[in-house]
């Protein structure tokens, strides 16, 4: 023994003060993770978690004009709004792994110190191991390996064979060599029960299994530390220079008093044997308190034990192992929140401390009352008692203990059951076996009914087996046992109905009457609001809980997605600007509004969330590349489609195609590539078979703008044949861009104008006069009425009557649109000088709107390349920043001007680069196959027909180019299929005419092929 009181340890031998030194920092760190896990428990076991839901809002991408009518081209963005949830119950195994590899190390250290015990002390030890291998069921050592009567001979004939031979032949080996054999020992027999284990994912079952050797000797380390409290004390008031009266024992007596009562009252509460409120000291406070005391008063007890174990040689050693492998099992305990057992060490410190402490103090009291007068330092006698042993205290605790769980019906007993059968459930659990994890879960509510832990864990194995109600039972018996907010959290998103959110906002206020200052359920409260009708109190809650969180960003989430309900601009602006989320979630949100307003965005960026693991996206990574793919579209960016074409080709995500095709689709088709746009959009489509009114409903307005009015009717009839809808009226205009079919336009749109009064209706009614008229005009009708009139019946007037009739229109923007539609008819005439002169003339009339001035200048440049005007075609060109013609429209007129100028590489470039981009345009694709016939590639414009007409099946101008391509190449085959279906839609008479003409080229074309 040394008289250092503090630093015994340092005259140990060296490698025994080595490993003291270690010991001690391991306990340090180890008393940090205690505490840490202490104080966050079970929220650490269920951490909060968001459940976000896709919420879709729908946005202008564009508008385009149709006799003067803005028509809405409508795309689709997703809003991410949510509420808390707790995750389900996953375990971790590192942490066990930490406490079994220490337990392994405890456990040669053990061995090593057996071999210095005294002989009865020995053969009490090794028959109480040998006992607990030989009484392990066979399913349990089949975790550890071979489970059979051989594989346990070799283990109690290794263990009790070496270390009797360290005890009767070799007492005087060295303790480094006892520890080096019984390391390689111990390592030995887990590694050959680990490779050679009948059972799968051996080692986290051996961990999970193995936790009855740190739990057994942690509950010994407690009773080793019941009276060092006390002892410290008595010590500290005992420490006198000088001689004084009984009052350190009056202090002593009062001190224990207390201490005793308190600790004992405490267990008492705890097994609901008394009521009343106390003064409370947390027994998970008084543990390491109680390992600190003890440390220091460790070796002023080795005079008790020098009969059994020599303390230089070993016995200093005992504590310091103990104290690591308690300080981590309970933080453990801690960490995977296993209520039944941690209940059960506040039971074993509880009756540890109340009943040792007793013991300690009648100790005291018996032997050294009248030695405290003339004798200040009793201290240093503490331990030569002179009428009761030291080690009377212990039996006389020992029966105490017993006394106390026999009174509690042996309910620490159940307890400790409970929680080694949660252990268990937990390792199956984490091993993906949660047939197993229930049973053992089960057998854990059967020993301790409302205990957390096992509860949850049946809650999570419901859910997962798709069954809410269940899991809302077991997390009601969760509440009742332990009401943290994560259970409230859980059982609300259970509940959550979103047409009637009412149980799940009771059990969020439930939470709250508990916790009423927890972040999670007020947000979920506001939440809960917004989705019932409750207004006022929505806004109320709300408010209140953006005072409280201002920076929630779960909470601006939904917050966000409500201001775009209500359509409030201003307020939507206001939290774009100011808001500057770091999260995933609201990025997307402030990315849908964006989209939402028609402004593009620079800031947010899809490498900063983006993922290389093919396990798939989440909601949150979806919505973001879904918005971000439309968002950058504004600014012509397609970038992005490479990533989404990546997301697409990974199996994880296929249950995304529908969404991520849509956003690439709007992407290539807003950025440019109008080709692979539509592909993309119309694949999609297919996908939806029409029954996704958003994506037909765009697909179809689409393509009414570009012109491919037939094809835009199919997708118009699928999406909506309701008579009050808009895309009824949109179907019916373009049919009537077909003289043919005007007869039945009539009838749909008489329907309309009776069953609408609005604009719309009054529209349909002006259509129906002006298709009903024989003349291009409505006598002593309205200048709009007019307009309409002229703008169907032009075709079929003569030009000087057209021109006249134009002339009576002053509307600026009226007029426009008639001369844009007038320039395109004296093109087909060829009379291009006077198509030409109304430009020249009229021009762009101030008042137009841009999509009129877009339409004139189009216009004019068309008419500039059918005239071969090289200088005009290039002014034009040159002044191009400052015309509204979309840009993808000029990629045509740089071709033209090219093959003007001879140049045929930049030309057939260009013209294949305008077709890529405008695949529906009717001009774009005749030009460019004229072109290519022009230098000899015939098959590839027969091809580029082909292309336009699969994009624009019922152009009647594409048509017949077809049918007139494939006569001259010979393939009367497909220009008498085509010549039929020409027949649907194009006039009798006109039809009859260009049927006979072409039957005499196919005639003509026999003959050539047949003369010899």
């Amino acid at each position: 023994m040394t008289n250092n009181r503090w630093l015994y340890w340092q005259s140990l031998p060296t490698i025994q003060r080595r490993l003291f030194e270690v010991l001690l920092i391991l306990s340090g760190l180890l008393l940090i993770a205690y505490f840490y896990f202490m104080y966050t428990g079970t929220d650490l076991v269920y951490p909060i978690k968001t459940d976000y839901t896709l919420k879709p809002i729908n946005h202008v991408l564009e508008t385009f004009e149709y006799l003067g009518f803005p028509i809405e081209v409508q795309g689709k963005s997703y809003m991410l709004t949510g509420y808390y949830s707790a995750d389900i119950l996953s375990p971790d195994t590192w942490f066990v792994w930490v406490l079994y590899g220490l337990s392994i190390v405890a456990l040669a250290l053990l061995l090593t110190l057996t071999t210095y015990f005294s002989r009865i002390l020995y053969y009490i030890t090794m028959v109480v191991l040998v006992a607990g291998i030989v009484m392990m069921r066979p399913d349990i050592l089949g975790a550890f390996g071979l489970p059979n009567q051989l594989f346990l001979g070799i283990i109690i004939a290794l263990v009790a064979g070496i270390s009797y031979y360290f005890v009767a032949y070799k007492s005087e080996l060295s303790f480094g060599k006892r520890l080096l054999v019984f390391v390689l020992l111990v390592l030995g027999i887990c590694g050959i029960s680990l490779l050679g284990s009948s059972m799968g994912d051996a080692p986290t079952i051996a961990a999970h299994y193995g936790m009855v050797l740190p739990i057994g000797l942690a509950i010994i380390f407690i009773y080793l530390t019941g009276f060092d409290i006390p002892a410290l004390v008595y010590e500290v008031l005992t420490d006198s220079r000088e001689v004084k009266s009984k009052s350190a024992m009056i202090n002593y007596g009062i001190f224990s008093l207390f201490y005793v009562t308190n600790v004992a009252l405490i267990w008492f509460h705890n097994n609901g044997k008394v009521r009343w409120d106390i003064i409370y000291i947390d027994p998970f406070w008084l543990f390491p308190i109680g390992c600190i005391a003890g440390l220091y008063s460790w070796y002023k007890r080795g005079s008790m034990y020098d009969d059994s174990i020599p303390f230089k040689q070993s016995g200093a050693l005992v504590y310091p192992i103990l104290m690591v492998i308690s300080l981590a099992t309970l933080a453990w305990l801690f960490k995977s929140g296993n209520d039944p057992m941690i209940e059960v060490f506040e039971d074993a410190i509880t009756l540890a401390y109340a009943t040792m402490g007793f013991a300690f103090s009648l100790y005291v009291i018996v032997n050294f009352y009248d030695a405290n007068v003339g004798n200040g330092k009793l201290h240093q006698i503490m331990y030569e008692p002179k009428f009761m042993p030291i080690k009377s205290v212990y039996m006389f605790s020992t029966v105490l203990m017993f006394s106390a769980i026999f009174f509690t019906h042996k309910v620490t007993v159940n307890q400790t059951l409970a929680g080694y059968q949660n252990i268990i459930g937990d390792c199956y659990l984490k091993l993906g076996k949660p047939s197993a994890a229930k049973q053992f879960y089960k057998d854990a509510k059967y020993q301790a009914f409302l205990n957390n832990h096992s509860n949850f864990g049946l809650a999570t194995i419901y859910v997962a087996e798709n069954q809410p109600d269940s899991a809302k039972e077991y997390l009601a018996n969760a509440i009742l046992r332990q009401p943290i907010p994560q259970v409230y959290l859980f059982k609300s998103a259970l509940e959550l109905d979103k047409d009637n959110p009412t149980i799940s906002i009771l059990t969020t206020n439930e939470g709250l009457s508990k916790y009423p200052d927890n972040e999670a359920l007020i947000v979920n409260k506001a939440y809960l609001f917004q989705l019932s009708s409750i207004s006022d109190s929505a806004k109320a809650i709300a408010q209140k809980a953006e005072q409280l969180y201002p920076n929630n960003e779960l909470l601006l989430a939904n917050n966000l997605y409500k201001a775009v309900k209500d359509g409030d601009v201003t307020a939507l602006k206001k939290i774009v600007e100011t808001t500057k989320p770091t999260s995933i979630a609201l990025q997307t949100n402030i990315l849908a509004i964006k989209n939402f307003l028609g402004e593009s965005d620079t800031t947010f960026h899809w490498q900063d969330h983006d993922t290389k693991d093919t396990l798939g996206l989440g909601a949150e990574q979806m919505a973001f590349l879904y918005n971000y793919g439309l968002n950058s579209s504004l600014r012509g960016d397609t970038s992005i489609a490479k990533e989404i074409r990546t997301q697409l080709s990974y199996q994880a995500n296929k249950d995304l195609d529908q969404f991520l095709g849509i956003s690439l689709g709007y992407n290539l088709y807003y950025g440019g590539n109008t080709y692979q746009g539509f592909r993309t959009l119309g694949l999609n489509d297919d996908k939806f078979g029409g029954t996704e009114a958003n994506i037909t409903n765009f697909l179809a307005r689409l393509q009414f703008k570009e012109g491919a009015y037939l094809k835009s009717v199919d997708l118009f009839s699928k999406y909506n044949r309701d008579i009050t809808s808009d895309s009824y009226l949109f179907y019916n205009l373009a049919y009537a861009e077909y003289p043919k079919f005007r007869g039945n336009v009539i009838t749909d749109l008489s329907r309309v104008a009776a069953a609408r009064t609005d604009t719309l209706g009054r529209m349909a009614a002006t259509i129906v006069k002006a298709l009903q008229i024989g003349a291009g005009v409505i006598p002593n009708a309205p200048e709009y009425e007019q307009f309409i009139a002229l703008y169907y019946r032009m075709a079929e007037l003569p030009t000087d009557l057209v021109n006249s009739y134009r002339e009576n229109i002053t509307d600026p923007h009226l007029k426009s649109l008639l001369n844009a539609r007038f320039m395109s008819l004296l093109a087909e005439r060829k009379e291009y000088e006077l198509a030409i002169s109304i430009y020249e003339k009229e021009g762009r009339l101030k008042g137009a709107k841009i999509n009129a001035i877009a339409a004139l200048d189009k216009q004019m440049m068309q008419l500039l390349m059918q005239t071969g005007n090289v200088e005009g075609l290039k002014a034009f060109l040159g002044q191009s920043a400052n015309s509204p013609v979309a840009k993808k429209d000029y990629l045509v007129f740089k071709a033209g001007l090219a093959q003007l100028e001879k140049d045929t590489a930049s030309a057939s470039k260009l013209y294949l680069q305008a077709l890529n981009a405008s695949p529906m345009d009717e001009f774009t694709v005749l030009r460019s196959s004229s072109y290519f016939n022009s230098i000899g590639r015939g098959m590839q414009g027969y091809n580029l027909l082909l292309e336009g007409l699969d994009f624009n099946p019922y152009s009647i101008k594409l048509k017949k180019a077809y049918i007139l391509q494939a006569t001259a190449l010979g393939f009367d085959g497909f220009a008498e299929t085509a010549l039929q279906q020409l027949r649907y839609i194009m006039p009798e008479g006109d039809y009859a005419i260009f049927a006979n003409s072409i039957g005499i080229q196919i005639q003509a074309q026999q003959a050539t092929e047949t003369t010899p």
